[in-house]
């Protein structure tokens, strides 16, 4: 009979998991800070030696795919992305972020899907209604991508890219004044947005010749 404290295998490979988690939960942490300022390259380091003790760390396989997709490195943010829905297959946002590392790769097809999929599991998710938008004004469907456009902006107080992609889908259907509302929208939210700028002197000069022209 052992005497209490006494680890036999049985405990000691417990200790050695605890150990592992803690370690791998330590390195999660470091990661997420280095990301924070910019240090991708630690960041990644520091959720691989996480993966690297706990291979199921979900959050670990994650954090990397995001940072792989900040390093504009798709296709390993895909792979990360993939483990994670394996791991956890109602996680929308890993489906969303893969959609979005999916359409920087002009893949719409399995954007387009991974994007539904993630809404149809999360409708509030915001975060994917704006990528799904811009992949629908990408590809010529301008009706769904204001349909997309508009539910993300219901959610939540409008950003100026969102309103001056969808003044791009409303100009593409024709509906220019909506389209200079939303210009005009997008400028206030953010003066220095290029797109807007273009879209409310390309709209207010076809108005103005317009104008001429019916006098």
């Amino acid at each position: 009979m052992r005497a209490r404290g006494q680890t036999g295998k049985g405990n000691h490979a417990f200790q050695w998991s605890h150990q592992a988690r803690s370690n791998s939960v330590a390195y999660l942490n470091r990661g997420s800070t280095e990301a924070s300022l910019g240090e991708v390259g630690l960041a990644v380091d520091d959720y691989t030696a996480a993966i690297s003790l706990q291979p199921n760390f979900v959050e670990a396989w994650y954090d990397r795919g995001t940072t792989f997709a900040h390093m504009r490195r798709f296709e390993r943010a895909i792979v990360d992305f993939t483990e994670t829905i394996r791991l956890k297959p109602d996680f929308a946002l890993a489906l969303c972020n893969r959609a979005f590392a999916n359409f920087e790769l002009n893949r719409y097809d399995d954007a387009l899907a991974d994007y539904t999929i993630a809404i149809a599991r999360a409708p509030t998710l915001t975060y994917c209604y704006p990528g799904r938008g811009n992949l629908f004004l990408t590809i010529g469907e301008y009706q769904k991508a204001v349909d997309d456009f508009t539910e993300a902006i219901s959610q939540q107080p409008p950003d100026a890219l969102t309103l001056s992609r969808r003044a791009q889908a409303y100009e593409a259907l024709g509906q220019r004044d909506h389209a200079l509302d939303d210009f005009r929208a997008a400028l206030v939210a953010d003066p220095k947005l290029e797109s807007a700028k273009e879209g409310v002197a390309r709209l207010t000069e076809e108005q103005k010749r317009s104008d001429s022209e019916n006098k």
